[in-house]
């Protein structure tokens, strides 16, 4: 409820309807949903790529540097990328359990942060310990 009273203070915008309202809600949670999916799918398209030379040889350039280049990623967020999908090579269960939308893009990304500080043969521990708790 709002007061019309010159000293009320000012509640924001006038929303024209709740239709309104909702329609954009649902567009602002679809697209949220299609943005998590796009960066799965290019996470584990960079991971299935990355160290075996493709990006040189198709782009003449490092990945990290096509990432800058070509999609305009800012330093950290290549790094970011990069480092996850180089960990998840060694989490295929949290890369799976991503796939299947049952972690999202944030979980994700701080398993890998963490995971890279881990050595690769010590990962498999935590990636049945991940698969145990979902």
């Amino acid at each position: 409820m709002t007061s019309n009273h010159r000293s009320a203070p000012p509640t924001g915008p006038v929303v024209p309807s709740v239709a309104d309202a909702a329609g954009a809600l649902a567009s602002a949670v679809d697209r949220l949903a299609d943005a998590e999916r796009a960066i799965c799918d290019a996470v584990l398209a960079l991971s299935a790529t990355v160290g075996t030379g493709v990006c040189e040889t198709v782009e003449g350039l490092p990945p990290d540097l096509v990432l800058a280049n070509l999609c305009r990623q800012i330093s950290s967020d290549r790094s970011t990328i990069l480092t996850a999908a180089d960990v998840l090579r060694s989490l295929p269960t949290v890369a799976s359990l991503w796939q299947d939308g049952q972690l999202s893009w944030g979980q994700v990304r701080n398993i890998c942060c963490k995971a890279a500080r881990v050595r690769v043969a010590d990962r498999a521990v935590l990636d049945r310990r991940i698969a145990a708790s979902v």
